[in-house]
C-alpha cells in the first residue's frame, strides 16, 4: 500500500504539475477499474469526496446506473452535509443511523415484526428516555444492577450483538421497548440488519458508498456488510490512523481486515491537499507509523501520506510559563496567546466556508473558558458546542406535552414527565402503569397533566402559526421562555405547520445525533472544539491546547494507540498554519487535582528539529498591552 521511501521522495520533489498528472493517472485507475469491491484508504485531507463523485458520475454515465440506486453513507451528519453539498445532487446520501431507520420503516410497512411489537410510528429514544428505561428495568427485575450498569450494558451489547451474550434482562428491556414504542439509536441498527435478512427485497440498490468506516462499530459494520450484499459492489473508504471513537466502541480492526482480504481492490490516495504546510503532512506521517514503535502494535495499514504544496510554514510549539493567573479568570494566559495571534482582517473576511481559526482540546470545560475569554476580548462570538437542549429538564416537558397533543395515550411521553415530578411514589406508579397504560391511570400524576393538556388544547385551536402556539403552551407549563436550551428548542421546531412535523423533526434529529446544533458552532469564523468534534473539518489556522502528560497523551510512558491517532487528527486539520501550545505550570484544573508543574507531552518530542518553530516561553506579561 505505501510507496517506496525512493518513490515518495520522487513525488515530494516533484512540482504542481507533476504531482496533479499522477494524482490524475491514479484517479483513472480508481474510476475504471473492473473490481465491484474497493477500498480506497484516504488520510486526512486527501481529496475522497471528490473522487466520490467522479466515481458517482461514472457509474451513471459510463454504466448506466441508476442514480436514484446509489447510496452515500456515514455515520457523523456533518460529514454527510458536506457530502451531501459536494456530490451529484440525484444519489441518496445519508447518515447510517437515518438510513437504518428508513430501512425499519420499509418493512414494518410490509407486515413485517422484530421480536417485540414495533409499530410503525415508532418513536428514537433520546438519551434521558434511554436511562429511564434502565431504571424501568432495574425496578422491574434487576434489582442487583444500577441503571447506568444497565446502560452501559445495553450500549457494549448493541454495538457487538453478534459476537456478545445478550445480557440477562433483555426480555425486560424488548417488553419495555414495546410498551414505550421506541426504538434506541443503537438498536436501529440491528432491527435494519433483520430487516434485510427476513425481506431482501425491501431494499435493493446498485451501488454503495460508504465513509468513515474506521470509526463504525461490529455492528455498524454488519449492517454494511448487508447493503454490499443487497447491491452489486462500490467503495468503502478511511483510514485507521483517524480511528478516534473507541467511545462508541468503534473497531479499527474492520478496516484492516477489508484490507487484508484478496476480493478488495486497495488504492491509497496520497496527497494531503488540505494542509499547505509540508511539515504539517510529513509529520503526520510521522506520527501514525510511531504506533508500532511506540505500542509494540502493528496494527495499521502503513500508507503513503505526502505534501502537495508547502507554504513553508514550520510547526510552532508555544510554551507558556504557566496556564493561568490567580485571579478570577481560568486559562487566561492561553485565551490571551491566541487572541493576540487572530487577525482583525481575516476575521472580517471571512466566508464561512470553513473556519478560520480553530482551537482543540480535550475537555469542554477547558474549552468553554478560553470561548468565553476570547470573546471577552474580540467582542465577537465564538463558535463552541452547546449542551444538549434535549438534556434540559424545561426541554423535556414540552417536547412531552407536544407528544401528548399528538397521541394522549403516549406512554413514553408521560415516562418522561414522571421522571421530572417531584412525585415521591413513582415506583408504584410505574408498576402500575406497566399493566394499565400511563393514560389509563387514576392519580394525581395523571390528572395534572390531562389538565394541562385539555387547556393548552383549548388554548391553540385556531389559526395562528406554530410559533405562536409554542408560546402559548411553554405559558401554560409555566416554563422559562428566556432559558437558552428551551429557545434552542423553539428555534429548530417553530418553523413546522403541524404537531405531527415537530414530532418528525425532533425525530430525524434524534437519529442524525443532533448534530443540527453544529450550525450555531460554525456560524463563527472562531471555533473550540474537541479533538472528536472536528473531525471532517479544517480551517486556516489551528492552535491545539494541552499538550502535556495528563492530557494528550494520559502517560508519557504508557501510550495508546488512539491517543496518537487524536494527535494526528488534531494536527492535520490546519490549512496554512498551526500552534501547539502546552503549559510549564498548570493551575487551572484541566487535569483534575494534578496541577503544578507539568511534563511536555511526549508528542512534541516526535517532532524532528527541521519541521518545527520552537518559540521563547511566553509568560503573561509578554502579551499584556
Amino acid at each position: 500500500m505505501r510507496l517506496s521511501e525512493e518513490e515518495e521522495n520522487e513525488l515530494i520533489a516533484a512540482d504542481k504539475g507533476e504531482k496533479i498528472k499522477y494524482r490524475t493517472i491514479l484517479t483513472e485507475k480508481i474510476l475504471k477499474s473492473p473490481s465491484d469491491s474497493q477500498l480506497i484508504i484516504s488520510g486526512a485531507g486527501t481529496g475522497k469526496t471528490f473522487l466520490f463523485n467522479e466515481k458517482i458520475n461514472y457509474w451513471i454515465n459510463e454504466k448506466g446506473v441508476n442514480a436514484n440506486n446509489i447510496i452515500v453513507s456515514s455515520f457523523i451528519n456533518f460529514i454527510i452535509a458536506d457530502l451531501k453539498n459536494n456530490l451529484n445532487k440525484s444519489c441518496n446520501v445519508y447518515t447510517l443511523h437515518k438510513l437504518a431507520k428508513i430501512i425499519v420503516h420499509r418493512f414494518l410497512n410490509t407486515g413485517g415484526s422484530f421480536n417485540n411489537n414495533l409499530t410503525n410510528d415508532f418513536q428514537i429514544t433520546l438519551e434521558v428516555d434511554e436511562n429511564n428505561i434502565a431504571e424501568d428495568i432495574e425496578l422491574i427485575g434487576e434489582r442487583r444492577l444500577m441503571s447506568s450498569e444497565i446502560t452501559n450494558s445495553l450500549k457494549e451489547y448493541f454495538s457487538s450483538p453478534f459476537k456478545i451474550t445478550p445480557p440477562s434482562f433483555m426480555d425486560n428491556y424488548f417488553s419495555l421497548c414495546t410498551f414505550y414504542n421506541v426504538i434506541s439509536f443503537d438498536d436501529v441498527i440491528l432491527k435494519a440488519i433483520q430487516a434485510i435478512s427476513k425481506n431482501p427485497d425491501i431494499f435493493s440498490i446498485e451501488k454503495v458508498i460508504v465513509d468513515e468506516y474506521q470509526d463504525f462499530n461490529d455492528l455498524e459494520q454488519e449492517f454494511v456488510a448487508k447493503l454490499f450484499e443487497n447491491s452489486t459492489g462500490g467503495i468503502i473508504a478511511g483510514d485507521d490512523d483517524q480511528s478516534i471513537y473507541s467511545g462508541k466502541n468503534a473497531n479499527s480492526e474492520g478496516i484492516i481486515n477489508i484490507f487484508n482480504r484478496p476480493d478488495w481492490e486497495n488504492s491509497n490516495l496520497p496527497f494531503c491537499s488540505r494542509c499547505k504546510s509540508a511539515a504539517v503532512v510529513e509529520c503526520g506521517a510521522m506520527v501514525c507509523r510511531k504506533q508500532h514503535k511506540e505500542t509494540g502494535k502493528s496494527d495499521r495499514i502503513d500508507k503513503s501520506f505526502l505534501p502537495f504544496e508547502d507554504n513553508g510554514e514550520k510547526i510552532n510549539i508555544v510554551t507558556l510559563s504557566k496556564s493561568s493567573s490567580t485571579g478570577s479568570h481560568k486559562f487566561l494566559i492561553e485565551a490571551e496567546y491566541i487572541a493576540k495571534q487572530i487577525d482583525p482582517e481575516r476575521i472580517k473576511n471571512w466566508n464561512g466556508e470553513y473556519p478560520a481559526y480553530l482551537i482543540l482540546g480535550m475537555k469542554n470545560n477547558h474549552l468553554k473558558r478560553i470561548a468565553e475569554i476570547l470573546k471577552e476580548k474580540l467582542g465577537i462570538d465564538i463558535g463552541i458546542k452547546q449542551t444538549d437542549p434535549y438534556k434540559d429538564r424545561q426541554v423535556q416537558i414540552l417536547y412531552s406535552y407536544i407528544q401528548l397533543l399528538k397521541n394522549p395515550t403516549n406512554n413514553l411521553a408521560y415516562r418522561r414527565l414522571l421522571g421530572l415530578s417531584s412525585f415521591k411514589d413513582k415506583e408504584s406508579i410505574l408498576l402500575e402503569a406497566l399493566s394499565k397504560g400511563f393514560s389509563n391511570l387514576d392519580n394525581i400524576f395523571i390528572k395534572k397533566i390531562k389538565s394541562r393538556l385539555k387547556k393548552i388544547q383549548e388554548n391553540i385551536d385556531g389559526d395562528e402559526d406554530m410559533e405562536k402556539k409554542i408560546e402559548k403552551i411553554v405559558q401554560i407549563l409555566s416554563l422559562d421562555p428566556s432559558n437558552k436550551y428551551l429557545q434552542n428548542f423553539i428555534n429548530s421546531i417553530k418553523d413546522r405547520s403541524n404537531i405531527s412535523q415537530i414530532l418528525s423533526k425532533i425525530d430525524d434529529l434524534s437519529i442524525e445525533q443532533k448534530e443540527q446544533e453544529r450550525a450555531s458552532v460554525f456560524a463563527s469564523p472562531i471555533q473550540c472544539l474537541t479533538v472528536w468534534g472536528s473531525k471532517g473539518l479544517k480551517a486556516d489556522i489551528v492552535f491545539v491546547l494541552g499538550l502535556e502528560e495528563g492530557y494528550l497523551p494520559k502517560n508519557n510512558q504508557a501510550i495508546k494507540n488512539e491517543e496518537i491517532r487524536l494527535f494526528y487528527v488534531a494536527i492535520t486539520r490546519s490549512i496554512e498554519k498551526l500552534y501547539l501550545l502546552n503549559c510549564k505550570i498548570r493551575l487551572d484544573g484541566v487535569h483534575g487535582a494534578n496541577n503544578g508543574i507539568m511534563n511536555p507531552s511526549i508528542f512534541l518530542n516526535w517532532l524532528p528539529s527541521k519541521y518545527i518553530n520552537v518559540l521563547p516561553v511566553i509568560a503573561k506579561k509578554h502579551l499584556t498591552n
